[in-house]
């Protein structure tokens, strides 16, 4: 009984090994995955760009526009990096929407 406790024993193991490994490598991408969602930024892929977006022309949204380029700036100073012109940046996104 006792020899064939120490069989079963490493055969389960070994099948449970092979069963893991086989599932590691069928879900590689899966793993990928974990921790992202549909708005993260850091993502692989390209940004995407929906080309039926409309420029802001209300004066309104160009001031939300630069309010966030006001508060990205911010950020980059928290971090020690150069703040980007807000206004030539206003600007060319306006443009590339428009």
């Amino acid at each position: 009984m006792q020899e064939a406790f120490g069989i079963v024993l490493f055969a389960v193991v070994g099948i449970a090994t092979i069963v893991a490994v086989l599932s590691f490598a069928a879900s590689r991408d899966a793993y990928r995955q974990i921790g992202r969602g549909g708005l993260t930024l850091d993502g692989d892929e390209a940004p995407h760009h929906d080309s039926s977006v409309a420029a802001p022309t209300s004066a309104e949204g160009q001031a939300e526009i630069r309010q966030m380029l006001e508060a990205r700036n911010a950020r980059r100073a928290r971090k020690g990096q150069e703040p980007v012109d807000v206004e030539a940046e206003l600007a060319r996104l306006t443009r590339e929407l428009g």
